[in-house]
């Protein structure tokens, strides 16, 4: 294996390869066809975090000194704008009953108030050395490449950001393909995997707070990642994209932006 940037070879990227594994015909809908929907606010509000996120270690990592507050949690505020108005949202029917309106103004609240819980808690701890790194990772004799941005290196190990509505499990560290990604990414890189991989989780409870929870990566978990590639690779290849579980609870209305053309969702399907 080898890290490569500019190849021609088709690759997968760790979000495809969990859509994949979760819902083949997501999958097929998203990535086959090339049809995209308009993203959840739950999405928009981590896009919009994620952006303040991005631009304030950023300051830290060229002048080693974080923005102040007011500028983070204004960035978030525009950037959730920015995305509704460009991108727009999927909402849900109890959302559009709320009204759009009422809607997006909690969406910034929320977005702000994690920027803000990030930059309290988590940002003055973290000493980024790379910012959103974006790596090719050369499989040999696979049909498709991984290819991801690693979100923040630092000397000690990996990390990522997460937007959630609920506290995580304490294995999701270990069970991220983004994590397994970027320790293989890094792996071959620098000739060994980063110390640890760490998923800071802002939680949107009542009082949003911040959970890290944390793994170190091996070669076997550098195996099941390859092995999920050739397996995703073959479904692509032959065409074959099986549905979610029928019991799963993101196969429905409100998680799923395909639900209405699926043969396995609605009723009274959208054609075409």
């Amino acid at each position: 294996m080898s890290t490569v940037t500019g190849s021609e070879k088709p690759y997968l990227s760790p979000t495809q390869l969990d859509m994949a594994a979760k819902c083949g015909l997501q999958y097929e809908y998203r990535y086959v066809h090339g049809l995209r929907i308009a993203p959840a606010v739950a999405m928009v509000i981590g896009k919009a975090t994620h952006k303040s996120i991005e631009k304030n270690l950023r300051a830290k990592l060229e002048t080693k000194a974080l923005l102040k507050e007011a500028e983070v949690t204004e960035m978030a505020a525009e950037a959730l704008k920015n995305e509704w108005a460009g991108e727009g949202v999927t909402l849900s029917e109890d959302e559009v009953a709320q009204g759009e309106k009422k809607v997006q103004g909690s969406a910034v609240d929320t977005a702000v108030s994690l920027a803000r819980l990030h930059h309290r808690v988590l940002a003055p701890a973290i000493q980024p050395t790379h910012l959103e790194r974006e790596v090719q990772v050369e499989i040999k004799g696979y049909p498709f490449d991984l290819k991801g941005f690693i979100d923040i290196i630092e000397p000690d190990g990996i990390r990522d950001t997460k937007t959630a509505s609920k506290a995580p499990k304490g294995d999701e560290a270990e069970n991220s393909t983004q994590g397994k990604f970027y320790s293989l990414a890094r792996t071959v890189l620098d000739g060994a995997p980063p110390a640890k991989f760490s998923l800071d989780y802002l939680v949107k409870t009542s009082e949003p707070k911040a959970i890290t929870v944390t793994a170190q990566m091996d070669e076997d978990d550098h195996r099941r990642l390859l092995l999920r590639v050739a397996k995703v690779g073959e479904m692509i290849q032959k065409g074959v994209f099986t549905p979610a579980p029928h019991d799963a609870w993101y196969c429905s209305a409100r998680w799923c932006g395909y639900w209405s053309r699926c043969p396995f969702g609605a009723k009274q399907r959208v054609q075409g």
